[in-house]
């Protein structure tokens, strides 16, 4: 028997969520109805439909507040002897039951209003499960953190029993990188945005021009004169309001990035990382070092001159859009460094791969001179001069193709895997050799005749590829790469 050995209900607070969540898959399936009935109310004429479909609103909207109450009432949480049991439903009965031992990582997260009530989310991610994590949807913040503490304590005690040494609990909590709101106000400020821009002012000067040239043909009416005077007013308008929406788009950016990440901090607490930030839907994700696969970075040169680095941390986790949580926008470059070196190791110098020049031709007939067969055709066809601009394609992607070819490297020792590759931006990605669980090794036609392979190696949290390498070279170190994650002594996750 524990405190927590009799089911136990939710937090009243858990209403509003319950409700929410109905609501929002409701409205995902019948929107069209409700569409149907605002764009029919909006007429003079009512007929008998329209009440049908109203009562059918009606309907939906009640079934949704039942649904809710029921799941709310129905909804019970108990603890076990080596199990976090849960139970809900009437029509379609839940019974979950998951064992400490399968238990990575507890996460209490909580939305404002929860914050409000005094209340947060109890998630818990698992391991070697398809499904979704388990969740207690509302709890007292202190049952919650009481619970928390005793489902550690209890697989402490397992692992003691088997002769192993638990990991630490210590409170005392070491900061690995910490974003200040200035920070995230440059990130969100500086992040692809110059696309957008460059996008929308090259569609308006092209609009502009397609317009003086129907306009000013000899077979527009006299008529219409007054028209073509009037387009550089109105392409002024419209440029004031892009340059409105720019701004605006850019100000949002920036109020959404500080808003999601505020006060952003990665700490090390006993034997996890907790990673804690929001300030409206407040988080706090926890990943134990043992479950980081894969780390990723990335700068460009914006954020290089800023000092940032976007990573990134890819997990084992139950579900593939639970990563996304650990990708974070940017963050101080010592810092992270401080952290990639923390978890991985020191990393040495990157050398080149050896990849073969043919993957320049490759990625060059690939992505530059295929896609031109098509605008090419146009071309040949109608003799309009514009379609040349499309060519402009071909020697960017030469020039793009051989510094991707060119700047690539590789670091490996005795622990771990490092890939680089940089044009415009550096990207990086580092593993530890025993998360690797496959190997793979593909041939096209093309590489089979030039001796290559694309060498990919796969890890719970996602894969690194070294392309268009010596085969027998690919083959080394693939069988090098299984020798150490077969004789590594770390679990993979």
């Amino acid at each position: 028997m524990n405190q927590f050995s009799e089911p136990q209900k939710l937090a009243p607070i858990a209403l509003i969520r319950v409700f929410s969540k109905i609501l929002k898959s409701v409205l995902q399936q019948f929107w069209p109805l409700a569409l149907a009935y605002f764009f029919q109310v909006s007429k003079e004429q009512e007929t008998r439909g329209d009440e049908v479909v109203l009562i059918a609103i009606y309907a939906v909207l009640f079934l949704t507040v039942a649904n809710g109450i029921i799941r709310y009432l129905t909804y019970r949480w108990s603890v076990d002897e080596d199990a976090l049991v849960i139970r809900h439903g009437v029509i379609r009965k839940v019974n979950l039951r998951i064992p400490f031992e399968r238990i990575q990582a507890i996460d209490l997260q909580q939305p404002w209003y929860f914050r409000i009530a005094g209340a947060t989310r109890f998630v818990v991610d698992t391991a070697g499960s398809k499904s979704k994590e388990a969740e207690i949807w509302a709890l007292d913040y202190e049952v919650a953190e009481t619970l928390r503490t005793f489902i550690h304590t209890k697989q402490d005690e397992a692992i003691e029993e088997v002769g192993e040494s638990a990991p630490s609990r210590d409170e005392v909590e070491t900061p690995w990188v910490e974003v200040d709101t200035s920070t995230l106000a440059k990130i969100g400020l500086f992040r692809n945005h110059f696309r957008t821009i460059a996008g929308f002012f090259g569609g308006a000067f092209y609009l502009y021009s397609q317009m003086q040239d129907v306009l000013s043909s000899e077979e527009i009416n006299e008529e219409l004169e007054h028209v073509y005077n009037v387009i550089p007013k109105v392409f002024g308008v419209f440029l004031f309001l892009g340059v409105i929406v720019v701004f605006a788009a850019v100000a949002f950016s920036v109020i959404f990035t500080i808003i999601r990440f505020y006060n952003f901090r990665l700490v090390e607490r006993g034997d996890a990382f907790i990673a804690k930030y929001g300030l409206i839907n407040s988080k706090a994700r926890q990943v134990k070092p043992s479950k980081i696969q894969i780390m990723r970075t990335e700068h460009g040169p914006v954020f290089r001159w800023l000092g940032i680095v976007k990573f990134k941390i890819e997990q084992a986790y139950a579900e593939k859009k639970n990563k996304e949580d650990f990708t974070i926008p940017g963050s101080p470059v010592e810092q992270v460094a401080r952290f990639r070196q923390r978890v991985f190791g020191k990393i040495g110098e990157h050398v080149h791969p050896g990849t073969s020049f043919h993957w320049f031709w490759y990625r060059t007939v690939r992505l530059g001179v295929l896609p031109m067969l098509i605008p090419a055709a146009i071309f040949y066809i109608t003799q309009e001069t514009h379609y040349l601009y499309f060519f402009l394609w071909l020697p960017f992607q030469l020039v793009y193709s051989y510094l991707l070819w060119a700047n690539q490297g590789i670091f490996i020792d005795d622990e771990k895997l490092s890939v680089r590759r940089e044009v415009i931006f550096d990207k990086r990605a580092v593993l530890r050799l025993e998360r690797v669980q496959s190997i793979i090794l593909t041939e096209s036609i093309y590489q089979r005749r030039k001796g290559l392979a694309t060498l990919v190696v796969e890890t719970a949290g996602g894969s690194v590829q070294i392309p268009f390498i010596p085969k027998a070279t690919a083959t080394a170190l693939a069988n090098y790469l299984l020798y150490k994650s077969e004789s590594g002594a770390e679990e993979w996750m």
